[in-house]
């Protein structure tokens, strides 16, 4: 298993890709408040129910509702910006 996401579920893998920093795509990205705050299954544990999936160009996020979001490395670009 790997986590794209810090405290979302997991994804099951048959193999993968081992970096010095851990598995490729494991906590990869992780969910903050507009401050920086850190945002974990600890105190929200409905973020479980979450399932991240990796794309060429981002991640996809599923809610528990089934609605989604696309999120691309673009985005994270525009918002340092």
């Amino acid at each position: 298993y790997i986590h794209p996401v810090k405290s979302m579920k997991g994804t099951r893998l048959s193999q993968a890709f081992a970096r010095e920093s851990g598995f490729t795509f494991d906590r990869d990205f992780m969910i903050t408040t507009p401050e920086g705050t850190f945002i974990t299954a600890r105190k929200y544990p409905l973020l479980l129910c979450f399932i991240p999936t990796v794309m060429t160009n981002g991640i996809y996020i599923q809610a528990p509702d089934g609605e989604g979001i696309a999120i691309t490395y673009q985005d994270f670009q525009s918002s340092l910006q």
